[in-house]
Parts: C-alpha cells; sequence; structure tokens
C-alpha cells in the first residue's frame, strides 16, 4: 500500500492566472484519477490519497504537467493500515518531510512504522 501526498506549487497565482473555476477542476479531476486505485481526500490545495499501487501516480504527473501546474509529490509505501493513529503519523512525517525535501516528487520506504 501506498500513502501519497500532493501539495499545489503556488495554487494562488495558478488561479489568478487560469481562474478559480479551473484551479478547482483541476484538483477534482486529480481526486477522480486517484479514485480508481483507492482513497482520496482534500484539504484545500494538498490532496491525501491510500493507494494499492503507484502506476496511477505516472498520469497523475502527466495530468498536472498538461495544466500547465506545479505540485510536490510524496509518496510512502506503507504496510497495511493499523487504526486512525496510524494516519495521524503517516501525517507528521509527511509534514516533517514537506518541510526536508526541495525536489517535486520524492518516494520514501517504510518497513515498518512503530505506532
Amino acid at each position: 500500500m501506498f500513502f501519497l501526498y500532493i501539495n499545489m506549487e503556488n495554487f494562488r497565482k495558478y488561479n489568478y492566472e487560469f481562474g478559480h473555476q479551473k484551479g478547482d477542476n483541476l484538483l477534482y479531476d486529480i481526486i477522480d484519477i486517484l479514485k480508481s486505485e483507492g482513497i482520496v481526500e482534500k484539504n484545500l490545495d494538498e490532496i491525501y490519497a491510500i493507494l494499492h499501487n503507484k502506476e496511477i501516480l505516472e498520469k497523475v504527473i502527466k495530468f498536472i504537467n498538461s495544466n500547465k501546474a506545479k505540485a510536490r509529490i510524496i509518496l510512502f509505501q506503507i504496510p497495511a493500515i493499523k487504526n486512525v493513529d496510524y494516519l495521524k503519523e503517516l501525517a507528521n512525517r509527511i509534514d516533517f518531510y514537506q518541510k526536508q525535501i526541495k525536489s517535486n516528487f520524492t518516494e520514501i520506504s517504510f518497513e515498518t512504522l512503530d505506532i
């Protein structure tokens, strides 16, 4: 399983340049792509997903690029999700890695998370 985090970079600028409706449509189209492979949630310009495989990510990246948008994407490989506390810890780690990682795509693998 994989935990995916997408943060749309400079999304306010994107909305000003292309319009808020196009920005909203972009986010919801990304969500629609991801829904075929897992569970997806959105918070403002951030998208979180739990995916069964990561192959769908290539399609998402191409879609983002074709819409002249930029995103920071972090993919965690995770074991089966145990409980809500486990998801909270993943979110905390994503926040930490987002601040540390400068590239647009990062893949992180954890054999086990002690939660």
